[in-house]
């Protein structure tokens, strides 16, 4: 289910996501992170592999997350989602994560800093079902 337009700038400017995961316990997490949309429309999510959240994905590849405009909270999009993606380090999640460090930063930010021995991922989420408000 593809994002609309207006949608999907929720997830381009430089708003924060809500990501929401099960855990191992079966008990829900949620955490906060940046975001944005790969070149076909997908929401991308990217962290170390020491985040619970992100252990939470590998193990059951579903997510839904939630962002709104900073500037007005009540213009929002959640979204219900499967992971259809998973890169490592070494296949472009340090790109991303340095091209979201100048996002939310700004262009002058340079490379997000580097964590010796932390792996990262980059997810993927093609949207199952998405709900609005006031967008």
């Amino acid at each position: 289910m593809p994002l609309t337009p207006e949608q999907a700038k929720l997830f381009k400017d430089a708003n924060f996501l809500s990501v929401a995961t099960q855990g191992a316990d079966g008990c829900p997490r949620v955490t906060i992170i940046w975001t944005d949309l790969d070149e076909d429309g997908r929401i991308v999510l990217d962290g170390t592999e020491t985040r619970k959240w992100v252990k939470n994905i590998l193990r059951t590849k579903k997510v839904a997350v939630a962002v709104h405009d900073e500037k007005n909270p009540y213009r929002k999009v959640s979204v219900v989602g499967r992971i259809v993606d998973t890169k490592s380090e070494e296949e472009g999640a340090r790109d991303w994560i340095n091209r979201l460090h100048r996002k939310y930063h700004g262009a002058g930010a340079g490379d997000y800093p580097v964590r010796e021995g932390e792996r990262r991922f980059l997810f993927k989420v093609e949207p199952e079902s998405v709900h609005s408000m006031g967008v």
